[in-house]
């Protein structure tokens, strides 16, 4: 089992200046694959990455359970606090496994919005069969009251189906959550990474 202290003047193999980093922050622990995390009391909290949509979530005084590829967030994410991965600190300067967990990630985000499109084609397609049913009923033989019904069904569908799922939206969420798994690898960065970036698996201040 490893325990190591994260903060200003504990035993973490990068520099930490961050101002709203504790001195002694928080504790990760590695025991075999089962890596922990718990905050030791900083003034300003602890936070780990949702896996699923890149949202930050804080962190209590109870170890919680993380993987390698958690991004960890002390403070908060400007240069006043310090991102890193957990992976970041066992394996100090091994940045390949990040890159690869980012462009698996990446490449998730962009199979769902894919899918979406596919969605919306097929929701266009729905609204455009149910206007011309409807144009399809208006010249048919029969009584008044069955008319009237599919008059005003049909449309209420296609209009309640368009209503209850929009992919635009939809689309606009994952590029939101796409943009949060784009954090440097290197705790001492503070830029995020762009698709180039990922792609060619180095950031601006790994070139220098």
């Amino acid at each position: 089992m490893e325990k190591i202290i994260i903060g200003r003047e504990y035993n973490h193999p990068f520099t930490i200046t961050g101002k709203n980093v504790s001195h002694k922050h928080c504790e990760l622990t590695r025991n075999g694959d089962k890596w922990t995390i718990r905050d030791l009391g900083s003034r300003h909290g602890t936070f780990i990455q949702d896996s699923k949509n890149g949202s930050l979530v804080p962190v209590g005084g109870t170890e919680v359970p993380i993987d390698p590829f958690t991004l960890i967030c002390l403070g908060d994410v400007s240069v006043e606090g310090c991102t890193f991965y957990a992976y970041n600190v066992f394996f100090p300067d091994k940045y390949a496994p990040i890159f690869t967990y980012l462009s698996e990630k990446n490449e998730q985000f962009k199979q769902k919005g894919e899918r979406l499109e596919n969605i919306a084609r097929w929701i266009k397609l729905a609204v455009f069969a149910a206007n011309a049913i409807v144009f399809m009923v208006s010249f048919m033989p029969m009584n008044s009251e069955s008319r009237l019904m599919m008059l005003r069904f049909v449309p209420l569908l296609s209009t309640g189906l368009a209503a209850l799922y929009d992919p635009s939206m939809a689309r606009r969420r994952i590029d939101e959550y796409r943009k949060r798994f784009r954090y440097c690898p290197n705790p001492s960065c503070h830029e995020m990474l762009t698709e180039r970036a990922i792609r060619l698996r180095q950031c601006r201040c790994m070139a220098n």
